[in-house]
């Protein structure tokens, strides 16, 4: 049977009873009195103590954790919480001579978010293709191709107008949320690294600021090869671009642990193939014959089934 910490109210009458047994005759029930205030100062500490207790209990556990507590398994455990990140991406420059951009030049969305070149690159009178990364981290940055953006400083020779090419700007996620961190804590507990089994390639592909959840496909698609795919579920489109299928896969190939800053990653022997889903929408329509269209309850209980 669970413990049950006493309310206040009857700590108070607890404490009161207790005063009465220990001093005949007197009346620590009675308000304003010394032996009232001191029965009520006592229960008062005793209800702390026992809020503190359940507090502490509750930390143990890390499902019932708070955040602070929850970093600290997490750090016992080797499961480091993914910080914000910035997107990054390829943007087309059109030159009307020859001409070339430098390294941190910068160029701005329609909604104010700021981007900046990470190389420089030089041209011939045309198109130039030049990669950018966001200036602010987080999932804000991320940008679909076809994105239009304009130079914050105008460049000699080229178009003030840039547009946003090939599979956008990706890679941009925000701080991973305490549910996500919690997720990834039990699945480590519950499947530790074991040497490349499917588990190991999920654990790692969750390990991608913006990945959520993952999944392996041992002898996908033939003997010998594996299969890994993600989505994001933080992401208005939850399925990954080339973009991000590339990071996942650059990361599962080797990365640097981050608890150890060992370096781990892909086995030897398996062909490892990251692949990205296809959303197939399905039309599940109205299961209920029309001869049960009057009986709103069946149509309720049909509508109120969640489907998995």
């Amino acid at each position: 049977m669970p413990y049950q910490p006493l309310p206040l109210a009857q700590l108070i009458t607890q404490t009161q009873q207790d005063i009465s047994q220990r001093l005949p005759g007197s009346q620590p029930g009675v308000s304003e009195t010394t032996l009232n205030a001191i029965a009520y100062a006592q229960a008062g500490l005793s209800a702390q103590e026992h809020e503190h207790l359940a507090w502490i209990a509750r930390q143990i556990i890390p499902t019932e954790a708070d955040e602070a507590e929850l970093l600290k398994h997490c750090s016992f455990w080797g499961v480091i919480r993914k910080p914000a990140s910035r997107g990054d991406g390829p943007v087309q420059l059109m030159l009307t001579t020859d001409a070339g951009v430098t390294e941190g030049v910068q160029l701005q969305r329609s909604d104010g978010e700021v981007y900046r070149i990470t190389g420089s690159v030089t041209g011939k009178a045309g198109t130039l293709t030049v990669q950018v990364e966001a200036e602010n981290a987080g999932r804000s940055g991320n940008a679909p191709a076809g994105t239009p953006l304009t130079f914050v400083t105008p460049q000699a020779g080229i178009n003030q107008t840039a547009t946003i090419t090939g599979t956008g700007i990706t890679g941009g996620a925000d701080v991973e949320s305490v549910p996500e961190l919690l997720s990834r804590l039990v699945f480590r507990v519950q499947n530790p690294p074991s040497g490349g089994t499917q588990y190991d390639f999920e654990r790692w592909a969750r390990e991608v600021p913006g990945v959520t959840r993952a999944w392996c496909k041992p002898e996908w698609p033939q003997a010998g090869s594996v299969g890994v795919t993600f989505v994001q579920d933080n992401n208005p489109d939850i399925f990954p671009g080339e973009g991000d299928v590339q990071r996942v896969a650059e990361y599962i190939r080797s990365h640097d642990d981050p608890a150890t800053g060992q370096p781990v990653g892909q086995p030897l022997g398996p062909t490892v193939k990251v692949f990205k889903l296809t959303n197939k929408p399905v039309d599940f329509g109205n299961p209920h014959s029309p001869e049960n269209a009057g009986e709103p309850g069946c149509c309720k209980a049909g509508a109120d089934r969640p489907v998995v």
